[in-house]
């Protein structure tokens, strides 16, 4: 038995269930979805005798995405799966036989079931044989409790792991005669490998040593690391057995990490979720403690260009180009957790001497080929008119990774160029117009940046697209990029497209008509020419020109003059700076596939003027002058005006396109091309006009002439005065002897100012005046007429009445309210006392107030009975404005009888007498001793009467009565 501790490195298959470790296993390329199928990939599992094996346990293992599927053989030893179409690595186990990994990888296409040869598992030998192993503290009987022993049979790359429960740290092994490779570990102790070769039983002791501790805590720009840490300490000592060189961590925290490490200097790799790796080189000789700060996972990207064959819809060629970080490993490859790609290389298919060389990096291309293209089938990459792809059973035509020679503590990026062939699995016609292709996408992520090209086949271009999300843009016709954004979904983009074949494009081409560009047309509307306005930049346009495929179309235009332009918009503009009669102008439409059309048309530069002619037709032009009536209707005609386009030796003259009219008195018309000329225009206001007849071409060069129009004025003024008072203040009314200012000056006139008009006033009483602003007054109380006469300096006059009513000014007036007698009965022959209520309602005070009473006949005459002037008891009293008073009169009635009574008062300047009079009656009795004398009288006839009756009883009677008797009537009267 030979006993060799940290032996020579030994990759072994071992290591392959590493990869099974890293969560973080990073997987260049996009996480594609192949495609379920029914067909079958199975094998039968035979021993060396060619009989079946039961039970084996046989793993699939898709080496891009690490999908696996897990069988057990039957009693045929036949083992069944139904995987999707993939590149898988197979393995098998099975108790009592070594370990059994499939030599090469299996292309499984999903399209038609696949056997493989036989798998022949080969039987362990009986283990025989016991180890014995003591593991203690170096330099100590001490025994070591906790331990983990793995033996590797080194030859067979077979792994068993034992896990130590005795307090004693020792192990007893059962093996058969090998060579084995024993790895003891522990908390706090440092990993020890030590080489054993079993001829016999064997008792052997392994001494540890205790570990010196590396802690470290690791931030993300500046923060805690939140997920995803990993960490991993590489000895730069190459001489040392890879299981002790590379030391894993003992611990591992959100961001917290602990290593059982040994004296030495080491490569420490230390990654985390969205980061980039750190490598750092680390010399430890004692427990150390430090902090890790990572940066942002740089931004690396992965292409996928699919050129299909020239002429051809059923081939194509698939090129992924990558460009990625050193941390991005291959999962499929046993060390992918170093998190360094080149570390990954020099261990997994390298001697481990921490450098690339050219034989490891063929290795490396060799099993990159071997794993072939991500997507066995196209049905989640590209499909045409729903028929998918099959990559070429080859796997690539070439890979390539460039930037890995060298050191592999290099932290460069490298990128990787991979080429494959896809065919279609059913024909796909080529005689058709319209073909329909999906492509599947991955969406970008924080670090990694996807693009897909397509290369179309010769005569066809893109059309029409459709996606499934709006975070996936599509470029180009004939070469086409598809550009996912950033977006936070596991599942693809479906980009549907539409490709035609080719068709020609049509050209169509114009010139942008306007103020500057007339197109001119025969009678049937089609165009013969352009006018364009010279020195002046014009719009062309090509409007209506289409590409049936309905893509972008590039205008190619010759202007004629020397000049071109090519634009992808539908208007360009240029300017004609040399005056030439006529050019010919083309377009040529040109489609993104490159097929054409072309079209022209003809253009003149227009560099002159046009020139005007105004005529009146009903009129004689006299030195540039017409002389017409106010409102006579004068017809204007500009038909004689004209124009050229560059000069009078023009084949063709130019063309006006209207005639503005400018009357002078703020009318204006235009006439278009070809309407009728003549144009009715009258001058309702005398004066002196000037006409001018702008003439504009069809490009917009004009030219102006004039021509003065003089209207002789038939329009008398219009007449507006005032009356007004003292204040100003318009009045309609006034009061006698008052001075009225008279104010005509909103007087107007169609051509003379104020002064120029001469006013005449007639007031109506006699007298009159002249001026615009005249002053009287009036002495009569009446309503006057004035009249105003207005005649202006042409001899037109008008004139216009007003009436105005003239009042007195403040006077008395006196109102009579009552007339009362004292006593209430008169007398005959005796005085009383009348007495007058008078008011004085006037704005004035009464004086001079009289009142003559008088007497009323039968006959209504007036008796005179005299006057009175006594007011309130005094004579030549006066009586203030609203005031009141009595005026007191005697008199004595010569006979007793009824009376009317009249009374009339006056004053001094008074007008109103409406209310100066009064009427009553007055009753005058008897003087007292005339009834004395009448009472007598009748006592006296009594007594006469009293004895005539007497003397009538006693006389006789003849005829029943006396003659002479009379009845008295009633109310003793006597009928006569």
């Amino acid at each position: 038995m030979v006993h060799r501790n940290n032996g020579a490195k030994v990759i072994t298959g071992l290591l392959a269930l590493l990869i099974l470790l890293s969560s973080l296993a990073f997987l260049p390329g996009p996480n594609a979805v192949a495609t379920s199928t029914s067909n079958q990939l199975s094998f039968n599992v035979v021993d060396e005798d060619g009989k079946p094996v039961v039970g084996v346990q046989a793993t699939l293992r898709e080496v891009h995405t690490l999908k696996k599927y897990t069988n057990v053989s039957d009693s045929s030893g036949l083992v069944t799966f139904n995987p999707l179409a993939g590149y898988y690595e197979l393995t098998i186990v099975k108790s009592g036989y070594y370990d059994y990994v499939y030599p090469q990888v299996i292309r499984f296409d999903g399209m038609s079931s696949l056997a493989l040869n036989l798998v022949t598992l080969e039987e362990m030998p009986s283990k025989d044989y016991t180890l014995t192993i003591s593991v203690f503290k170096n330099g100590t009987a001490t025994a070591v409790n906790g331990v983990r022993l793995r033996v590797l049979d080194i030859e067979k790359n077979m792994q068993e792991i034992y896990n130590s429960t005795s307090v004693n740290g020792s192990f007893v092994v059962p093996v058969y005669l090998s060579t084995y490779k024993l790895i003891v570990s522990c908390s706090g102790y440092a990993t020890n490998v030590t080489l054993v070769e079993v001829t016999a039983n064997e008792t052997m002791s392994i001494y540890m040593d205790t570990s010196i501790i590396l802690r470290g805590y690791a931030y993300l720009n500046g923060m805690p690391v939140r997920q995803g840490l990993t960490a991993c300490l590489i000895s730069t000592s190459t001489s040392m057995d890879i299981e002790r060189r590379i030391v894993k961590p003992k611990t591992l925290g959100t961001n917290y990490f602990e290593f059982d490490a040994y004296a030495g200097e080491f490569y420490l790799i230390v990654d985390a979720a969205n980061a980039k790796a750190n490598l750092s080189k680390v010399v430890l000789s004692a427990t150390k403690t430090m902090m890790v700060n990572l940066t942002s996972q740089s931004l690396q990207t992965t292409s996928y260009s699919l050129e299909f064959y020239e002429n051809d819809w059923n081939h194509f060629n698939l090129t992924t180009s990558l460009t990625m970080d050193f941390d991005a490993t291959i999962p499929s490859l046993p060390y992918s957790y170093l998190r360094s790609l080149r570390m990954q290389i020099d261990f997994a298919l390298g001697d481990g001497d921490g450098k690339i060389n050219t034989t490891e990096l063929q290795a490396f291309l060799q099993k990159m080929t071997s794993f072939g293209p991500q997507n066995v089938t196209s049905d989640w990459l590209m499909k045409i008119n729903g028929t998918r792809f099959v990559s070429q059973i080859e796997g690539f035509s070439s890979v390539e990774y460039i930037g890995l020679l060298g050191s592999v503590n290099s932290t460069q990026q490298y990128s990787a160029l991979l080429k494959t062939r896809y065919d279609s699995v059913s024909a796909i016609s080529l005689a058709g117009q319209s073909y329909t292709g999906q492509l599947y996408a991955n969406y970008d992520t924080q670090t990694l940046d996807y693009v897909y090209q397509i290369s179309l086949p010769n005569g066809y271009e893109l059309t029409a697209n459709t996606t499934s999300s709006s975070y996936v843009k599509v470029y180009g016709y004939l070469d086409l990029t598809i550009q996912p954004d950033l977006y936070a979904s596991t599942s693809l983009a479906m980009v549907t497209m539409t490709f035609q074949k080719s068709v020609a494009p049509k050209a169509v081409a114009s010139l942008v008509t306007g103020n500057n560009v007339y197109g001119v047309r025969d009678a049937n509307s089609t165009l013969l020419y352009y006018i364009v306005a010279f020195n002046t930049e014009v719009s062309f346009s090509a409007a209506g020109s289409y590409d049936p495929n309905g893509n972008p179309l590039k205008y190619k235009w010759d202007f004629g003059d020397g000049n071109t332009a090519e634009v992808t918009t539908v208007t360009t503009k240029h300017n004609y700076t040399l005056a030439i009669y006529e050019l010919t102008v083309s377009l040529t439409v040109v489609d993104v596939a490159g097929l054409q059309d072309s079209t022209s048309f003809y253009v003149r530069i227009d560099s002159v003027d046009p020139s005007p002619v105004i005529k009146v037709l009903n009129k004689q032009i006299q030195n540039n002058k017409i002389y017409a009536n106010q409102s006579e209707a004068l017809v204007f005609n500009g038909a004689l005006s004209y124009d050229y386009t560059n000069s009078s030796s023009d084949v063709q003259k130019g063309l006006i396109y209207s005639w503005k009219w400018d009357f002078g008195d703020g009318n204006q018309t235009t006439i278009m091309r070809g309407e009728n000329q003549n144009i009715s225009h009258a001058y309702p206001r005398a004066g002196s006009y000037v006409v001018k007849l702008n003439v504009t071409d069809v490009v917009g060069h004009y030219s102006v002439a004039q021509m003065t129009i003089v209207v002789k004025d038939t329009t008398a003024p219009i007449i507006s005065f005032n009356i007004k008072d003292e204040k100003f203040a318009s009045v309609t009314t006034a009061m006698e002897n008052t001075s009225l200012y008279f104010d005509a000056s909103a007087t107007t006139d169609n051509v003379d100012s104020l002064q120029n008009l001469t006013f005449r006033w007639d007031f109506g009483d006699g007298t009159n005046a002249t001026g615009v602003n005249v002053t009287h007054s009036f002495a009569a109380i009446k309503t006057f007429t004035i009249k105003l006469t207005v005649t202006d300096k042409s001899g037109n006059s008008a004139n216009l009445t007003k009436q105005i009513v003239i009042t007195s000014s403040p006077r008395p007036d006196l109102r009579v309210t009552s007339l009362v007698f004292d006593p209430a009965v008169f007398t005959e022959g005796e005085i009383g006392t009348m007495k007058l209520n008078v008011t004085n309602v006037g704005n004035a005070n009464a004086t001079n107030i009289v009142a003559t009473f008088y007497k009323m006949t039968l006959t209504g005459q007036k008796q005179p009975l005299g006057t009175s002037s006594i007011l309130n008891g005094t004579v030549g009293g006066q009586l203030l404005p609203g005031h009141y008073g009595i005026i007191t009169f005697q008199w004595r009635a010569d006979t007793k009888g009824n009376y009317t009574i009249y009374v009339e008062v006056t004053a001094s300047g008074e007008i109103n007498k409406n209310d100066n009079s009064y009427t009553t009656s007055l009753t005058v009795k008897e003087a007292g001793w005339k009834a004395a004398a009448i009472y007598g009288g009748i006592f006296a006839v009594i007594i006469v009467v009293i004895v005539l009756v007497y003397m009538r009883k006693r006389l006789p009677k003849v005829g029943g009565k006396i003659k002479g008797e009379t009845k008295p009537e009633k109310g003793g009267k006597e009928k006569k």
